[in-house]
């Protein structure tokens, strides 16, 4: 915006002597005063819907104000600031909104006294007075019929022959059982067991303990040596072979109790396959040949047989045929 300044100083004109040239006015500096206001009445606005340019400023109006007073964007700006989105509005406070009518379906905010009213609407006296009826058990149709309950859809039909029992019930037809079956745990050659809650389950049958009186072999198993051996606390309950491949005297020992302690009535059986003797020795414990009651080591020729069983804690007693 230009600022109008006047060119000449007509005061200083008039304070000249008369008769001064400088004290006349010219045309040029008549034109120069115009020209100077015409160019400062270019550049201002009019008061009349003015159009601005640049960035044009004015005072801020106070928080509140509603009047013909410019607004400036400072005085928008803490305006809206309180003002809440349309779309997805988070609010503060206590929102209020005008209430629906009762029965209202739509997107329409509900508040508090449309809801309180709602559910003030809902009656639970049908449902309150089957629910009494319920006492009616004497009739089973008539509870069903007051229940609303339909046999088939809503509940299960029952026999209403109170006077039955499972255990006293004697049928008249052969009754038909679904096979049950237990499939944890399942395989080949294994026994039924249960836990302490009484869950069962399939497994493999362990080996028996010796000397226990748990169920023990079906069979005697076989521990075929070749070289001298000296039995463990596995052997119980079984035979040592000395097979007809090994043409070499063997000798079988028993351990002394102390270092394997086999219970009592632990039996184990010895063969001889080979023309070989074997020698059936044992450590620092007592050995009894049966029918003599001789103590030491033993010798079982060619296709013998013998079976020694322990007693006691350190005493076993050995018998058979082709034992010397």
């Amino acid at each position: 915006m230009t600022t109008y300044t006047k060119a000449t100083n007509f005061a200083v004109k008039d304070a000249l002597v008369t008769g001064n040239p400088l004290k006349t006015l010219k045309g040029t500096e008549l034109d120069d005063e115009f020209n100077a206001l015409a160019v400062a009445s270019a550049t201002k606005a009019n008061l009349a819907s003015p159009t601005f340019t640049g960035v044009p400023a004015a005072p801020t109006a106070s928080t509140g104000t509603n009047t013909t007073q410019v607004a400036t964007t400072a005085f928008v700006t803490t305006a809206t600031s309180t003002k809440a989105d349309i779309a997805s509005p988070t609010f503060t406070g206590v929102p209020a909104a005008p209430t629906a009518s009762v029965a209202t379906n739509t997107t329409q905010v509900a508040t508090t006294a449309f809801v309180t009213a709602a559910v003030a609407e809902v009656s639970l006296t049908p449902y309150a007075v089957k629910a009494n009826n319920l006492s009616d058990l004497a009739s089973a149709t008539t509870a069903r019929t007051n229940l609303g309950l339909a046999i088939g859809t809503n509940v299960q039909a029952y026999d209403a022959d109170t006077t039955k029992n499972d255990v006293a019930n004697t049928f008249t037809a052969t009754q038909t059982v679904p096979a049950i079956k237990i499939t944890t745990g399942a395989g080949a050659s294994k026994v039924l067991t249960s836990d302490a809650a009484g869950a069962a389950t399939w497994e493999t049958p362990a080996a028996p303990t010796a000397g226990s009186d748990n169920l023990g072999y079906l069979n005697i198993p076989q521990n075929s040596q070749s070289t001298a051996y000296t039995l463990v606390l596995a052997d119980a309950g079984k035979h040592l072979l000395h097979p007809s491949s090994d043409a070499n005297a063997r000798t079988f020992t028993i351990p002394a109790n102390a270092s394997v302690a086999y219970p009592l009535g632990t039996a184990i059986s010895f063969i001889n396959h080979t023309a070989q003797v074997v020698s059936i020795a044992i450590t620092s414990d007592v050995m009894e040949l049966s029918a003599t009651g001789t103590t030491g080591t033993r010798s079982l020729a060619q296709w013998g047989s013998a079976t020694a069983v322990k007693i006691g804690a350190t005493n076993w007693l050995i018998s058979g045929s082709g034992l010397s």
